[in-house]
């Protein structure tokens, strides 16, 4: 038995045959021993139920733990692994297992990796049938944090063209890899020990060599990153989006992936423009005057024919429970802001179809992108500037410094005073106000980079909470738990203790606290 979704290790081929490091190593056993081999690969659980109802002989790709001794007799360790925490490049404060509480984490059923989690405190769990099926949960950004040893996760990555969207933590533990037999079972386990032992040095490090090679170091070179999309070129997209700043960003990476793009600043123009002409797919934002991109879409539901137009929500908003809400409106998929450009281009080629219809006239051209060096004499500065993360922000303008400088000036430009008018619109009571602001400047300064400026968006959820708590609000647990993670990264030390009070629902406890901070 082999879990079949553990690439180098075990995978399937394009026939749906089982290739890998494992595979190959077992057939080279039968050719030593001239016993015949039967190799069964799949999801993990299902593989170690079959073993244990007697329907296998040998498991591979098995870490031994204190649980499986009482169930099994296990090899010397073949290989070695380390296991993390991957999570998304614009999440701070995610060091280990328990620094992942707030967070749901993606794991693969019937992993190790599950106990770790659960005996460190992290107690939403979500589980999918194998490495392969949660790296496409995380293309979705279903998860944004997950638990994967070290080389199934670069493979995955790599291959969804997510590895430039991942940071991982230092490992969790190292995982050994061994094959074992049932309890007891003393003949298979000297039998296979001894066929293993036929396979010389030199052939095991020519099939080390085949599947492992050398490791690959630096980000992949754009042109393999970008692979495959020329079969966007002539689709139209719907580019709903109210900031100026957001609309800049993501025209410049449809127009560079090749597609017609149409722009509509609020909900309701959204809903006349798919009336006049449907795009091919409409990328949504959520928060917007007018009206709101959860109602557009519902709205867009109900006209005829335009029931299985692909919405793409885009939002600061990163929690699973608003991808629910987006994908309980009708939208598709959801991206998180800052917008990473592989991962648009891979949901863009899942949704788009490949052969767009033609065109027709009327919508009203978006005007064109700044020419390279327009910004130069903008006196800005991509070193040295306090705040900015500019690897970050150069990475999410597609590498182009020209276009970050213009976005930094731009940045500059519309969000100066955003912070004196969410403080009088809270003044005001002003809350649906405040929070569109702060979900903006949010947005917007995690894409450019400026991480220090993310937290300028604390000031509208400190008042909605100090707000909520002070009046005895039943719903405060709600409101702390969904900001969760920005909470504790402002909160720091005080996190634990301040959490413990809103649950308790001892809330005067936990004011005095939040009354401390700026």
């Amino acid at each position: 038995m082999l879990d079949d979704s553990f690439p180098p290790y075990v995978m399937r081929d394009a026939a749906g045959e089982l290739q890998g490091y494992l595979p190959e190593r077992w057939r080279i056993w039968q050719a030593r021993t001239g016993v015949a081999v039967q190799l069964r690969g799949m999801d993990w659980a299902q593989a170690q139920q079959v073993m244990r109802e007697g329907g296998a002989q040998v498991i591979d790709t098995i870490a031994r733990t204190p649980a499986r001794e009482a169930l099994y007799d296990f090899s010397a360790p073949h290989s070695e692994l380390k296991v993390m925490l991957f999570f998304r490049a614009y999440l701070s404060g995610i060091t280990d297992a328990a620094s992942a509480r707030d967070f749901t984490v993606g794991v693969k059923d019937g992993d190790r990796c599950v106990d770790h989690l659960a005996a460190a405190g992290v107690q939403r769990l979500q589980r999918y049938p194998s490495y392969a099926a949660l790296a496409r949960a995380a293309l979705r950004q279903e998860v944004v944090v997950f638990c994967m040893n070290e080389q199934p996760a670069d493979d995955l990555l790599t291959e969804l063209g997510l590895r430039d969207a991942f940071m991982h933590t230092a490992p969790l533990y190292t995982s050994e890899l061994r094959w074992a037999v049932r309890k007891g079972d003393a003949g298979t386990l000297a039998r296979v020990s001894d066929g293993f032992a036929r396979i010389d040095a030199q052939t095991q490090e020519a099939l080390q060599r085949k599947w492992f090679g050398e490791p690959l170091s630096g980000p992949l070179p754009a042109y393999l990153a970008y692979a495959g999309y020329a079969l966007l070129t002539a689709a139209g997209a719907l580019l709903v989006e109210d900031n100026e700043l957001n609309q800049e960003v993501a025209l410049e990476l449809l127009r560079d992936l090749g597609l017609e793009v149409d722009l509509a600043p609020d909900g309701a123009k959204a809903l006349a423009q798919v009336q006049r002409r449907p795009d091919d797919v409409v990328l949504m934002d959520m928060q917007m005057p007018v009206m709101d991109g959860l109602t557009a879409t519902r709205e867009i539901r109900r006209l005829p024919g335009l029931a299985t137009l692909p919405i793409i929500a885009m939002t600061a908003n990163a929690m699973s429970s608003d991808r629910q809400r987006c994908l309980d409106a009708g939208m598709n998929e959801h991206l998180a802001k800052p917008i990473d450009p592989q991962l648009l281009a891979n949901l863009l080629h899942h949704w788009v179809p490949a052969a767009s219809p033609a065109r027709a006239s009327g919508a009203a051209p978006v005007p064109a992108p700044p020419e390279a060096g327009e910004a130069a004499d903008s006196g800005l500065s991509l070193g040295g500037i306090a705040g900015f993360d500019a690897a970050l922000g150069l990475r999410q303008s597609l590498g182009r410094e020209d276009l970050y400088r213009h976005l930094l000036a731009s940045f500059v430009q519309g969000q100066t005073g955003v912070p004196v008018r969410i403080a009088a619109a809270c003044s005001a009571g002003d809350w649906l106000t405040a929070e569109r602001l702060a979900h903006t400047l949010k947005g917007v300064a995690a894409q450019v980079g400026a991480t220090t400026v993310r937290s300028v968006a604390w000031a509208a959820l400190r008042a909605r909470l100090l707000e909520a708590l002070e009046t005895g609000d039943p719903h405060s647990l709600a409101l702390f738990d969904e900001h969760a993670a920005q909470l504790r990264a402002v909160l720091g030390s005080s996190f634990e203790r301040v959490a413990a009070a809103v649950r308790s629902f001892e809330f005067l406890s936990a004011l005095d606290d939040l009354r401390q901070l700026p």
